[in-house]
């Protein structure tokens, strides 16, 4: 029983980690902060293919309200990421196409 807590215990902090990089993600950092989350990530799906094979289902069902908790904030702050991300290209586009028209409107009136 211990092995399987101290298991729940870094996975915990794992989920933890992934949660706190997403909070620090920016443009400046993007790539390298998503590469970490992405590690983790992986780290987080062996421990639970780890734990699925060596324990039954009913006993690691002690643990899922933890980490369901946690996972479904993750994948809120992910969601929200997108969201803002995707809003920022839209604007971007948006504002690359104004410039293109411009230029096309220029070039007519001469």
């Amino acid at each position: 029983m211990i092995n399987i807590n101290n298991k729940i215990e870094i996975l915990k902090r794992n989920l933890e980690e992934i949660d706190k990089g997403l909070g620090l993600i920016d443009f400046q950092n993007f790539d390298n902060q998503l590469i970490q989350i992405n590690q983790k990530i992986n780290s987080v799906k062996n421990l639970r293919t780890e734990l699925l094979k060596n324990y039954d289902r009913i006993e690691l069902k002690k643990f899922n309200n933890n980490l369901n908790e946690k996972t479904k904030q993750i994948q809120f702050k992910f969601d929200n990421l997108i969201k803002e991300y995707k809003s920022l290209v839209f604007d971007i586009s948006s504002k690359l196409i104004q410039v293109e028209n411009k230029k096309k409107l220029v070039n007519y009136l001469r």
